[in-house]
């Protein structure tokens, strides 16, 4: 599947952002999640994302993983994480970015994998 774009090219201010929750639709089996660091320039400012998952549409929610970045403009970041129950009509995903020393310019985006496509994301 193609990435989708969940937080468009911008400038964030420290603080947190809420992202989702969105429905991870039947068959995917896992959930990539790519940070840009192409215009992450100063050395001050940190990122961390927390993913969240709810199998019964958000009546309960387990933290599933997330990252914590190194500062400064580099690769890309990427995350792979197994979404279960792929025939579970009632799988939510949410997730927080948190920011701090400074604003941050970048772009996260989403990949929805069903198992066909290769679990490296590039």
């Amino acid at each position: 599947m193609a990435d989708t774009v969940v937080v468009a090219r911008g400038v964030l201010t420290v603080g947190k952002l809420a992202i989702g929750p969105v429905a991870i639709p039947l068959g995917v089996v896992a959930v990539g999640i790519v940070l840009s660091k192409a215009n992450w320039l100063s050395p001050a400012v940190r990122a961390s994302i927390q993913v969240d998952v709810s199998m019964d549409s958000g009546a309960n929610w387990t933290p599933r993983g997330g990252f914590i970045d190194e500062p400064g403009a580099g690769a890309d970041v990427h995350a792979v994480l197994t979404a279960r129950e792929p025939n579970n009509p009632n799988r939510l995903v949410r997730a927080t970015l948190t920011v701090a020393g400074g604003p941050l310019d970048t772009t996260i985006s989403v990949r929805l994998l069903t198992g066909l496509e290769p679990r490296v994301l590039r």
